[in-house]
């Protein structure tokens, strides 16, 4: 059912209507920016079609992965999406949130995507908004849809494709790596989301 007042978004009509009569790699290039586009803030999560970030005007990498994800897919593009492990500790983020996650560690996976574009897989994080690189963040700009965006962070990380998994769970585990506390977990999003936000609202 349909929650009254609801809007209720068209996948097939926003990428039509973002990219009529673009070719592929132009197409690719304006989904990709759209989506960047919406403010990074970690926001409540319902794994769907990713029309919640329309919603909530604001999304985490969960919720920009599933909308780049399904908007390419509308306009014919092959696509997989994928698991990236990374550090928290190599993004500019003030030392005392990053104490916050004292149990649970830093390290953590983040859902990114590939894309098929000219018959090359390219790697594609549409996570953190252009305002961020004034932060430090690896924002891309500008993407040419000929090479890789940038990762999620400035460290290493390593991708995991998810026919290669069965569950986040069982990467936690072949990584040696403590499931993320719930309590540690809020309390680290409740303060990285208005230290990200003032951030953006400064000149």
């Amino acid at each position: 059912a349909v929650t009254p007042g609801r809007i209720v978004w068209s996948n097939d009509l926003i990428a039509r209507n973002l990219t009529e009569g673009l070719d592929e790699n132009a197409t690719a290039r304006k989904l990709f920016e759209f989506v960047q586009s919406f403010p990074y803030q970690v926001t409540h999560f319902e794994d769907n079609d990713g029309t919640e970030l329309y919603d909530y005007e604001r999304g985490d990498c969960r919720h920009k992965r599933e909308a780049l994800y399904h908007l390419l897919q509308e306009r014919g593009f092959e696509v997989r999406k994928v698991a990236v492990l990374f550090d928290w500790a190599d993004l500019p983020i003030p030392k005392e949130i990053l104490k916050l996650k004292k149990k649970s560690g830093t390290k953590a996976f983040h859902s990114a995507m590939e894309v098929k574009i000219a018959g090359k897989w390219l790697y594609v994080d549409p996570t953190w908004n252009p305002e961020l690189a004034k932060l430090g963040f690896p924002v891309t700009e500008h993407w040419d849809a000929k090479s890789p965006t940038k990762e999620i962070s400035n460290g290493t990380t390593v991708k995991h494709q998810h026919d290669s998994y069965q569950t986040i769970g069982e990467l936690y585990e072949e990584h040696d790596i403590p499931w993320p506390l719930i309590s540690e977990t809020i309390a680290f999003n409740n303060k990285l989301n208005p230290c990200l936000a003032k951030q953006r609202a400064k000149k």
